[in-house]
């Protein structure tokens, strides 16, 4: 038991039953625990400097109620400042307990969220009716859904584990897992910076984004859109690096590329006799491919990496990092 984090979240108004599903304790002992150590609701003095933490506790979900008992102003407000952030929670939103971070991609200014965003752009579903952001994978890469759920601070049990039966291929079954959660907030959000829906033959390459995070950026596409194969290629095992999306996000990720290093980028229209936006970019030679997957991963963590693509990554390093040709 986390004391220090339970008198914390009590005295920031939390509500026990919101706590133990949160923390993933038993509400009946939390009770006991709270009122043993007279944890309880902690008065504040407020002044405008506070808006921004007041409104992020409403956003984790904490009430308006609660808020405003604390720092002594009326529900009211907290309520209009929630709803200029598009957060502000309806009578059905008060009893729900997935809430997370929807403001979390507000300001796109770090590796962490750069990362996120080249994922979304990628594998992620935007629904502008529903306002929800979702995105499956395939079983193997569950762990990645997990680190999105971290990211999003959304409790890891909103993930869901399902079985597709392939329609084409009788018996043949597919395991995945994902995650949805609903906010129009984050919605209108994702919309403005580029993730829409039905983006797939319409997407742009964000040049808005400050090139320093173009790296990051480029990683979570590639992650989400992107494949780095092994082949034979006669009596010679051969890696195959590309990422395929619209005309625009390719070209911009290939003249950046090579922007960066003196290499070969080949860029390949997919059935040009249809009036298809889907294009893929290719990189072929072990040792030019080295390169960018060095460049692509310097700057990760296991945050910010889809595991097995980064092991992939790691054989090629095993297999060729030494040579000289």
């Amino acid at each position: 038991m986390n004391l220090p984090l339970l008198q914390e979240m009590t005295e920031n108004g939390f509500a026990i039953k919101r706590i133990a599903k949160l923390l993933n304790y038993n509400e009946i002992e939390l009770k006991t625990i709270v009122a043993e150590n007279k944890f309880c609701l902690k008065k504040e003095a407020f002044d405008d400097s506070k808006i921004e933490h007041i409104v992020n506790l409403y956003n984790k979900g904490v009430s308006a109620k609660q808020l405003g008992i604390k720092y002594s102003i009326d529900k009211r407000r907290i309520q209009k400042w929630a709803e200029q952030k598009g957060i502000l929670r309806t009578k059905n939103d008060s009893h729900r307990f997935n809430f997370f971070n929807q403001c979390v991609f507000d300001e796109i200014n770090t590796n962490e969220k750069a990362y996120w965003l080249g994922f979304a752009y990628a594998d992620a579903y935007v629904n502008m009716d529903l306002y929800s952001f979702s995105f499956g994978l395939a079983r193997k890469d569950r762990d990645q859904v997990e680190k999105l759920v971290k990211f999003l601070e959304l409790d890891i049990k909103n993930i869901w584990d399902e079985e597709i039966v392939d329609k084409e291929t009788v018996g043949k079954i597919h395991l995945t897992s994902g995650v949805r959660v609903y906010s129009k907030h984050l919605c209108i959000i994702l919309n403005r910076l580029g993730c829409k829906q039905a983006k797939s033959l319409i997407l742009e390459f964000p040049q808005w984004l400050d090139k320093s995070l173009y790296r990051a950026f480029i990683r979570g596409f590639f992650d989400g859109d992107g494949s780095l194969k092994l082949y034979h290629d006669g009596n010679y095992l051969q890696y195959g690096f590309n990422i395929c999306s619209t005309k625009d996000v390719i070209i911009n990720i290939s003249n950046y590329i090579k922007e960066i290093f003196n290499i070969a980028v080949s860029i390949c229209h997919h059935s040009p006799d249809i009036n298809k936006n889907t294009y893929s970019l290719y990189i072929s030679g072990n040792q030019q491919i080295l390169k960018v997957m060095r460049w692509l991963y310097e700057n990760s963590d296991n945050n910010t990496r889809l595991t097995r693509k980064y092991n992939r990554y790691l054989e090629l390093e095993n297999k060729y990092g030494n040579s000289k040709n």
